[in-house]
Order: C-alpha cells, then sequence, then structure tokens
C-alpha cells in the first residue's frame, strides 16, 4: 500500500516510502459533491503494476487536501497462489475420479467375460455347469449372472425331461415291433401250423399301437413348434392316411 497526501497545490507534502520525492500518483479527485473516488490505474505514477487508487477530500483552512491510497488490484480469480491450488485441486479430482471409474469399468467387464466364458463352454454333456456370481459387483451384474444361471436350471430340467421321454418312446415303441417279429418269425417257420387270421389281427394290433405312439409325438412336435398337428387314422386297406388340422388362430 502506498499513500501521499497533497496540499491544495496539488505538491506532495506527505507520501510514504516508496513515493518519496515522487511525483503525486495520480491526478482525479472526487466531485464537488462527493469527497471519495476510485480509480484502476495501470500503473500509477511512481509504482508498478496495476493497482485501485482511492481519492479523499481532507478539510483543512485554507482549503480541501487530498489524500491518495494505492492498493493492488486483486484478480477476479484472487492471487496466483490460490488459482494454482485449486487447478490442482481441480485435475486431482478429475484423475480421481477417471481412476474410479476405470476400476469399476474394468472390475464389471471383467464379470461379464467370466459370465461369458463360461457360456461358451457350457453344452448339453456340462448343462450341470453354472456361470460365476460375484459378490463385488453392480447389482445389475448380479441379476444378469443369477438371470442365466435360472435359465440354464430350466434348460437342464428340460433337457433331462426330453431324454426320459425319449427313452420311454424307445421302449413303447420296441415293445410292440419285437412282439411283431416274434409272430411274424414264427408264422415264417411253421406256415403250415399257423393259424394266419389270428396271426394276422395280432400284427394288425401292434401296429394300431405304434400308430397310435407316432400320432402322440408327431403332435407333441408341432405343439412344441407351434404347427398344425397332424392325425394319423387308418383306411379301409388296412393302410394309414395323414390329415392336417390347422391349429387355431389366436
Amino acid at each position: 500500500m502506498a499513500i501521499q497526501v497533497l496540499n491544495t497545490r496539488n505538491e506532495v507534502v506527505a507520501a510514504t516510502p516508496q513515493l518519496a520525492h515522487k511525483p503525486p500518483m495520480a491526478t482525479f479527485r472526487a466531485a464537488s459533491a462527493s469527497v471519495h473516488a476510485e480509480r484502476v490505474l495501470c500503473p500509477p505514477a511512481g509504482l508498478k503494476g496495476c493497482m485501485t487508487v482511492f481519492s479523499y477530500k481532507v478539510y483543512q483552512p485554507d482549503g480541501p487536501w487530498l489524500l491518495y491510497v494505492s492498493a493492488p488490484t486483486i484478480p477476479w480469480y484472487g492471487n496466483t497462489a490460490a488459482l494454482s491450488f485449486a487447478i490442482g485441486m481441480s485435475l486431482l479430482m478429475t484423475a480421481m475420479t477417471a481412476a474410479g471409474t476405470f476400476h469399476v469399468a474394468k472390475r464389471d467387464m471383467t464379470a461379464v467375460d467370466a459370465i461369458r466364458t463360461e457360456l461358451a463352454e457350457i453344452t448339453a454333456t456340462h448343462l450341470h455347469r453354472r456361470v460365476p456370481v460375484a459378490h463385488n459387483n453392480q447389482e445389475e451384474i448380479k441379476l444378469l449372472a443369477g438371470t442365466v444361471n435360472d435359465t440354464l436350471d430350466r434348460l437342464e430340467g428340460a433337457y433331462k425331461q426330453l431324454r426320459q421321454f425319449t427313452s420311454d418312446a424307445s421302449h413303447d415303441l420296441r415293445s410292440p415291433l419285437t412282439a411283431m417279429r416274434t409272430q411274424l418269425e414264427e408264422a415264417l417257420m411253421h406256415p403250415d401250423d399257423t393259424h394266419w387270421p389270428t396271426m394276422t389281427a395280432a400284427v394288425l394290433s401292434g401296429v394300431d399301437r405304434l400308430q397310435a405312439i407316432v400320432t402322440d409325438l408327431l403332435t407333441l412336435a408341432r405343439l412344441d413348434a407351434r404347427a398344425p398337428s397332424i392325425s394319423v387314422r387308418p383306411t379301409s386297406a388296412g393302410c394309414s392316411a395323414a390329415s392336417s388340422t390347422a391349429a387355431p388362430t389366436e
């Protein structure tokens, strides 16, 4: 801070050391209706840098004297140290946020990649396997892994039912085929002792049983595929004919 005192003739009669023996730092003064005025000078006379200069009227017996007081002008961002500190803290917070985001993203992508890898290795012979559920990931990743495992549970259950159904169907088809083959072989070995009408009726009974099983299998297959069902009925000649029945419109 620098101070000067000027008399009515604008002569410096007192000043702080940095303005000793120097001319007035400013020439403006307050208006007639005021005792105070201020301006920013870059620089004031005898000083360096931009400073705010205050002018005050001090009334004396010989007339108003002037008191000039100068103070450093503070920029809008404060001093350089405060600006450097603010910039440094901003960069530090930005770096910490970026590092945290990268860590979370990497952790989540690692969990998703583990789920993808496990799914790629699951086949029909490994339906018992499940994808890992990481407990330190976001809730969405946990829900994804849980949903995938629930889907695998249902798939494994459906596959077991399919294998059981296939086994039962194979047994049901094998029994009448075996019985018919035995009857036909005995008839060929002993044609004279065979009662052909009875043997033919027995074979036709086995054919009817096979036909009923095949019809059920076709119906189940088309119901699963939401396709028109096919019914198989015997004709008068003993052969079978297929008729298509359109599925009801939804």
